[in-house]
């Protein structure tokens, strides 16, 4: 942590709040201890708190990759990532949370008219072996009323497979134990103005950071992973 004003000279100071990275940290329960040094160079006493690193059951798997898809043009504006199921049954996927890092990030459209049940031709599709592919898919033609087709609002949730404007697949992911379940994201665009869907730019995502959170069941039980990914 550093202290707000830069030096820690004074006997009461403000500080920043600091982040701890505890992604190489191993599995189990960690002591983590802080105190503070006086202007006079005198350590007072630590504080301790108790923290348990835990991995998750349902968690990325290879590197997630900016793709271009079937829409005109040749920029990378989609996104494919893969989650292995790591739980001793099968996982059924509820709901998808897309959260982009990048605040000019408002949307995501195929651009592909109604598409054809494809990876690349609808906005999220989410495929793994033994199961039926699911998608949803938004209209992207100014004859329908939601022409913006799926407008991503600081973040957006969506049912895979039950949501959608223009159809989906009416199933919902399920990848069974062991299995990976890859999600196809297509593709984003941005503008410095939120609400500018109609002259926004797709954007190449390679280096862009999304945040996923996964709302699912298993064996009855309801369950969340927040999985950050960043386009390779």
């Amino acid at each position: 942590m550093t202290a707000t004003d830069g030096q820690f000279d004074q006997s009461l100071e403000d500080v920043e709040n600091t982040t701890i990275n505890t992604s190489g940290w191993t599995t189990g329960w960690h002591t983590l201890s802080v105190r503070g040094r006086d202007a006079n160079l005198t350590w007072g006493p630590a504080s301790t708190t108790v923290i348990n690193i835990t991995n998750p059951l349902l968690r990325l798997t290879g590197t997630p990759t900016a793709i271009d898809g079937d829409d005109p043009g040749d920029t990378p504006g989609g996104v494919q990532f893969s989650l292995t199921n790591t739980h001793d049954d099968e996982v059924t996927i509820t709901s998808l949370t897309i959260d982009p890092a990048n605040s000019s990030i408002n949307e995501l459209d195929d651009k592909v008219g109604r598409g054809n049940n494809d990876p690349q031709e609808v906005e999220i599709y989410a495929a793994s072996p033994n199961n039926p592919d699911s998608y949803s898919d938004w209209a992207t033609s100014e004859v329908f009323a939601d022409y913006e087709a799926l407008a991503i609002d600081d973040d957006v949730t969506v049912d895979v497979g039950e949501g959608g404007d223009n159809r989906n697949s009416g199933t919902l992911p399920r990848v069974d134990s062991g299995n990976d379940i890859t999600f196809y994201l297509f593709e984003f665009y941005a503008s410095d103005d939120p609400t500018d869907y109609e002259t926004n730019e797709n954007l190449n995502m390679s280096g862009e950071t999304v945040t996923i959170t996964v709302e699912y069941t298993v064996n009855g039980n309801s369950k969340t992973a927040t999985i950050p990914i960043t386009a390779a």
